[in-house]
């Protein structure tokens, strides 16, 4: 093994300019194929649309879905945002109160409101 390693030192520094400009080359096309490379955190690529365990996760999330938005939404009552009125603190921190939204659902669904 002692000769293997020997002769291929010896080529390899013979003929090191051809195997830099092949290793850049290679490395370089090796990369340029990332560029079509996607991610996905959905679980549903793994199965076709015929799997009947996905149809029913499908169905179950159709019936029973869960929401976990909010969305929180601050107009003043003039209408105009940039007037100084509206640029300076509305309340100060504890003196909010919370009423309960009658047409939210969910629990926990409030609106605080100044005292």
């Amino acid at each position: 093994m002692d000769r293997f390693e020997a002769d291929f030192g010896k080529w390899v520094v013979k003929r090191r300019w051809w195997l830099l400009v092949a290793t850049v080359i290679v490395a370089f096309t090796a990369a340029s194929g990332m560029r079509l490379l996607r991610f996905s955190n959905d679980g549903r690529v793994f199965f076709s649309g015929q799997n009947p365990q996905l149809k029913a996760l499908e169905a179950l999330e159709d019936t029973y879905t869960k929401n976990q938005s909010v969305l929180f939404v601050v107009a003043p009552k003039d209408g105009n945002v940039f007037s100084k009125a509206v640029r300076r603190t509305p309340c100060p921190p504890g003196d909010l109160k919370t009423d309960h939204h009658p047409h939210a659902n969910g629990r926990g669904s409030a609106i605080n409101r100044c005292l």
